[in-house]
């Protein structure tokens, strides 16, 4: 995946109108980060309040008061704009430190329970899965795990649209360059951008494949 400072690649789910139909974030990071951040984003009325912590390997992000980010409402009170209810996952999940080992594959389970995300090492993508016959019942804890139910109910999301991308800069990476390592390189991300086009060798997505399953018939889920 894409890495460096000044980068702001995106695994996603969306579709118009945003946010009412809602937004699912599987991989996103900015600059040298070694860790991806899950995020869902809605309108109004949808919480992640009461999700057991237990239940993932993931940690809620904080919000602007230090408290967690569990409100997915894209303009919720104490959390940065357009925050979500966002998770971190374990280290060495992105960036350089997840392209040293040679990448992986990420899993994501979106059903009528809500959305589950598992991030596996090349070396440990479960054999279902690479034979193309995934069982999320045998890949142990998720590193992210959002629910729905009385606080989000599921409604908040419809047909969604698969995006990759890679952004310079723009809302989190330019936002953040002051508060990064990468402050050290240059006064700003939009300079350090014009200004050093070799420092992007490695921003860049190398992708085998995506594949989307549904149920089979007579499988709910």
């Amino acid at each position: 995946m894409p890495t460096g400072c000044g980068t702001w690649p995106a695994f996603w789910m969306y579709d118009s109108p945003w946010p009412d139909m809602g937004e699912i974030d599987i991989i996103e990071g900015v600059h040298d980060s070694a860790v991806n951040s899950a995020a869902l984003h809605t309108g109004p009325g949808c919480s992640m309040d009461g999700v057991p912590e237990d239940s993932f390997q993931g940690r809620w992000n904080p919000g602007l008061t230090a408290e967690a980010a569990t409100n997915c409402y894209v303009e919720a009170p104490g959390q940065s704009r357009n925050q979500g209810c966002s998770l971190g996952f374990p280290d060495g999940t992105f960036g350089a430190a997840w392209n040293e080992d040679g990448g992986g594959a990420y899993a994501a389970l979106w059903d009528e329970s809500g959305v589950q995300i598992w991030a596996f090492r090349g070396g440990c993508v479960p054999e279902d899965l690479r034979c193309g016959r995934p069982e999320p019942s045998r890949w142990g804890m998720p590193a992210a795990r959002f629910s729905f139910g009385p606080r989000c109910g599921e409604g908040h999301f419809a047909s969604l649209r698969v995006v990759i991308n890679l952004t310079f800069c723009g809302d989190w990476a330019g936002v953040s360059w002051p508060w990064s390592g990468c402050l050290l390189r240059g006064v700003s991300c939009d300079a350090f951008v014009r200004g050093h086009p070799e420092a992007f060798a490695e921003a860049f997505w190398a992708v085998r494949a995506v594949q989307v399953y549904r149920p089979a018939p007579g499988v709910r889920n």
